[in-house]
């Protein structure tokens, strides 16, 4: 009877080192790929954001971005080479909204080209690539260049910045500002009411 048990703990203990033997390199291979898709998921997000960075900062700042300057802050500088390009973006372009406006009549193209085409920046669009070389013969078979593309509006729309009504008091009431300037006391106090009510907030 100790025969049988002896035979029977030798075959437990050789089936779980049969299991072990079998699942360690199941376990390792899921281990890998879970490290594989994370640098491959830090690197596409670190273009992505170089491609956002890039558009913003020719928008609002009107400046351009380095390759090197992009691999630095968003790729780890673990990429080599990256590639950046942009362009101008927005369709119909702000000058065919003043041709188009000027069609109708002076003042109007005069409004636009003063409201829209001068004072707000352009859109841009910014594209990113980049590779990221390794010694890891898995990573070179299954990994190329990471592309991101990004579309920025050059208007940033918020309360107040949206108006027009500097460009059109000074296009229709120029010259009603100048009688209302010559008008002597006491009847300037009404002159400043009358300001008063047509500059307040439309």
């Amino acid at each position: 009877m100790n025969h049988n048990r002896k035979n029977r703990s030798a075959q437990l203990r050789g089936t779980a080192l049969a299991e072990t033997i079998m699942v360690i390199p199941m376990l390792g291979f899921v281990l890998a790929l879970t490290f594989f898709f994370g640098w491959a998921m830090r690197n596409q997000q670190g273009v992505r954001q170089a491609a956002h960075y890039s558009a913003w900062r020719r928008v609002l700042r009107n400046e351009g971005s380095s390759s090197s300057d992009l691999n630095r802050k968003f790729l780890f500088d673990a990429a080599s080479p990256v590639e950046t390009s942009g362009s101008r973006a927005g369709k119909p372009t702000l000058e065919d909204y003043a041709d188009f406006a000027r069609g109708f009549s002076k003042p109007a193209g005069q409004m636009v080209q003063e409201t829209a085409v001068e004072n707000y920046p352009r859109g841009h669009s910014s594209r990113v690539a980049a590779e990221f070389p390794s010694d890891v013969g898995l990573w070179r078979a299954f990994s190329g260049a990471i592309r991101a593309r990004h579309t920025r509006e050059g208007v940033e729309w918020r309360r107040g910045e949206a108006s027009v009504e500097r460009a059109v008091r000074e296009l229709h009431m120029t010259g009603i500002e100048q009688t209302l300037d010559n008008i002597p006391p006491p009847g300037n106090v009404l002159a400043d009411r009358i300001r008063d009510l047509y500059r307040s907030p439309w």
